[in-house]
């Protein structure tokens, strides 16, 4: 039993020693396999990538989704399981070296979170509870930022980590009872 927990401990302790800094946009960075694994493993499950045939389906049936959300809260929501999506499939697309549509999927995703900005603007104005909406948020982006950060090879991931550190510090504004939980869950550069 020991033999196998020092199996298994050994590698990990080799990974963490020699964890690669990667550069995004000038700003240095840590992350690493380990990190952009247990992200990938935590954002939302795709079905089909871009490049698959039924790919437009669920595109029309995300907007679909989008137009019969209630309330300004629940389309915020969605918009940010959207971008989980969007990252998700540039990593994945990335990973398959379908390298142009992984600059598709960041431009995407940069505008998906730009229209989580303004509906979660919205909610405000209207005096919604932002609370929870801030909770859920800052969840997904701690895990969408190790694969932003891995995908920092493409023009486009720049505008990318533009318009998520844009999201950190409106939720910040908005919820500032949950700077807190942004500095421990995504931690500045």
């Amino acid at each position: 039993m020991k033999k196998v927990l020092i199996g298994i401990l050994i590698p990990f302790l080799m990974i963490s020693l020699f964890t690669p800094v990667v550069v995004a946009h000038g700003i240095q960075a840590e992350v690493d396999q380990s990190q952009i694994d247990f992200a990938f493993v935590r954002l939302s499950p795709i079905r089909y990538l871009p490049n698959h045939p039924l790919y437009p389906l669920i595109s029309a049936k995300e907007k679909i989704q989008h137009v019969f959300k209630s309330d300004q809260i629940k389309k915020a929501n969605f918009d940010m399981l959207l971008s989980e999506k969007r990252i998700k499939e540039a990593y994945l697309l990335n990973q398959n070296r379908k390298y142009d549509k992984a600059e598709q999927q960041l431009e995407n995703y940069t505008k998906t979170l730009d229209k989580f900005q303004t509906t979660a603007q919205k909610a405000k104005d209207l005096n919604m509870n932002m609370r929870n909406l801030s909770l859920k948020s800052v969840e997904s982006l701690s895990y969408q930022r190790p694969m932003i950060l891995s995908l920092e090879d493409y023009p486009q991931a720049q505008d990318a980590h533009k318009k998520f550190e844009e999201v950190v510090e409106f939720l910040k504004k908005e919820s500032p009872e949950i700077e807190d939980l942004i500095k421990t869950r995504i931690p500045s550069e």
